[in-house]
């Protein structure tokens, strides 16, 4: 589509100075509005136990009646609203005061608000709880720039749609509701990355002429819109194409629905596609649980079918969590990976105790509802107050409560032991990270005191040196480098004589002792050894040592030939053997030295 730059800005993309807002998109940048209608699923339950489903873009609460068989109760199950104020105002006469307020509880997000409406109303529940999605590298990256509030695809100083240039802008979809999610895990190769992704579920229900009539509201499939904006500067105007892509994939790697880059014509294929997966498996878990389905008990029956739904979420969490955990604790001993994965242990394994603590506190909140199973929502449109379940109604989803009651105690166990674990890796890795760093500070202690040791070793020869430059005329004639070098070494044994005097000591009053055993055999003996220990020391010695030490030998040969060559008293015969001796001698050191090597 080509844009004038004024339409660019009243399509709402280059506003400038975005807020930050409720949602991931920055305020002030707000794509245009997708032309969606709310996918709305009707489900009728027959006095049978037999469903059958609609699909509907008008909430129509009398849709689908018939009189044989009876409709126990219909439950609409509505995803994908950008305005649900709008699309769903049909609905307001349910309960005029409260209507509002379920929807504004379940697309803000208020946690608040739905714990308030939950005790008050007994016909009303929400369920936010977290579940384990996978999402690809390019995905990821994505939405950290969303994020972060810069949503586009280049690195340049400030929005580059104020700089006109050609760029990929990305949106989050649905920007209201928006629900969080966090890493807990990642792939070996970096290129999967799985996430505790926060999904939530609502439910009014109210009695419609002896109907049991459920409101099920859940979020649609997450989406990135993505817009290729390019400058067009020969004719003006701006060009931008949008394509819509999967935040998430599924367990195995694939994506949950075909990607598409514009709705498809077929409007039962496309719902199909933007269903969210929480609506398909409701309404498969539905069948498990329908055996004699009344008004009454189908408050019950929803209440129980979403409530396995995500305990299945939870203990999928729960093992990845693990999964985790066990990751990061067979990874202790080695020092670099430590040092490599520190602050990405360090953000999943919050993010891990956090969830953890959150599903402890659903889980309890769902062990209390189900408990209150025992009543039913009111048939009255007020929703105020509750009326028993009746004896036989009540039996029924006996059996279903106990198995529910036992899975939740389960798994809530599961989830304490998956906080205690992730606590106790938490300190592991801390107790770790103590160590390398205590490690790396003996380390650096060590070569502090070699290099100290190194430059005393100078400390003596400086000394010299100076004295002997200050006092130059004192010498005059009479230095000479012999003098020097015997100075030098005198003063440097007694400074090291002195700074070494404890050992020294000892070592002289183990002399007789030593004098009294020395053997031939004791001497052969201690030459094997110091020349194992000369062997292992030229063999892991570095190759730049061994040619140092090469070349300072070819040099003390060098100099002791010129020193001997230029004494006038040697005769020549005697300087060339001199000479030959200091040419083979480096060379049979060299091939000595690399015969131990």
């Amino acid at each position: 589509m080509a844009f004038s730059r004024t339409e660019l800005l009243g399509a709402g993309l280059a506003r400038a100075d975005p807020s930050l807002g409720d949602g991931p998109n920055p305020k002030g940048f707000e794509p245009p509005k997708l032309d969606i209608e709310s996918s709305i699923r009707m489900v009728e339950i027959t006095d049978t136990g037999s469903i059958r489903t609609f699909y509907s873009t008008i909430p129509n609460l009398t849709h689908g009646q018939s009189s044989s068989p009876r409709i126990a109760a219909r439950i609409f199950v509505v995803a994908g609203c950008e305005n649900p104020q709008d699309r769903l105002a049909p609905w307001i006469r349910l309960n005029p005061s409260l209507w509002p307020r379920f929807l504004q509880a379940h697309f803000d997000g208020d946690e608040g608000l739905q714990r308030l409406l939950h005790r008050e109303n007994t016909g009303i529940f929400f369920f936010n709880w977290g579940r384990l999605v996978s999402q690809d590298k390019e995905q990821y990256e994505i939405g950290k720039r969303i994020l972060a509030r810069k949503p586009y695809d280049i690195g340049a100083i400030g929005d580059p749609l104020l700089r006109n240039l050609d760029h990929k802008r990305y949106y989050q979809w649905p920007d209201r509701p928006y629900r969080k999610y966090s890493m807990i895990s990642s792939s070996s190769d970096g290129t999967v990355f799985y996430h505790a992704a926060k999904e939530c579920v609502s439910f009014y229900s109210e009695d419609t002429g002896g109907v049991f009539t459920g409101i099920l509201l859940v979020d649609p499939i997450r989406h990135h819109r993505i817009f290729d904006i390019t400058f067009n500067f020969w004719y003006g105007g701006v060009d931008f194409d949008e394509h819509r892509t999967q935040c998430f994939l599924n367990s195995s790697g694939q994506e949950t629905s075909p990607n598409s880059s514009s709705y498809q014509t077929d409007r039962e294929r496309t719902l199909l596609n933007e269903q969210p997966s929480v609506s398909y498996r409701f309404i498969s878990t539905l069948q498990r649980y329908i055996k004699n389905p009344t008004p009454d008990n189908s408050y019950s029956l929803v209440y129980i079918t979403l409530m396995q739904l995500v305990c299945d979420d939870i203990t999928q969490l729960l093992e990845k969590m693990n999964s985790t955990f066990s990751t990061i604790e067979l990874a202790l001993h080695d020092n670099h990976i430590l040092q490599e994965s520190l602050p990405l242990w360090r953000a999943q394994l919050g993010c891990c105790l956090n969830i953890s603590f959150e599903q402890s506190e659903l889980l309890h909140h769902l062990s209390e509802g189900l408990g209150m199973l025992t009543t039913a929502p009111t048939t009255t449109s007020s929703n105020a107050y509750n009326q028993p379940l009746t004896p036989a109604s009540n039996s029924i989803f006996k059996d279903e409560q106990d198995a529910a009651s036992a899975r939740l105690l389960t798994l809530s166990s599961a989830v304490d032991r998956v906080n205690r674990r992730g606590g106790g890796a938490f300190q592991a890795l801390m107790s770790s990270m103590s160590i390398v760093g205590s490690q790396r500070a003996i380390a650096e202690a060590e070569l502090v005191l070699k290099l100290t040791q190194l430059a005393f070793f100078f400390t003596p020869l400086g000394l010299i040196a100076a004295v002997f430059g200050m006092n130059v005329n004192e010498f005059e004639g009479k230095l000479t480098w012999s003098l020097w070098l015997a100075i030098s070494l005198a003063t440097s044994a007694t400074t090291y004589a002195l700074l070494y005097r404890v050992e020294i000591l000892a070592g002289l009053g183990r002399v007789p002792h030593l004098v009294r055993n020395i053997s031939i055999r004791r001497l052969s003996k201690l030459a094997v050894r110091w020349l194992g220990v000369l062997q292992s020391i030229l063999s892991r010695m570095p190759i730049l040592l061994i040619l140092l030490a090469i070349l300072s030998i070819l040099a003390g040969f060098a100099v002791t030939t010129w020193k001997l060559a230029a004494i006038e008293n040697i005769s020549v015969s005697t300087k060339v053997s001199l000479a030959v001796v200091g040419l083979w001698v480096p060379a049979i050191v060299l091939l000595v030295t690399i015969y131990f090597t």
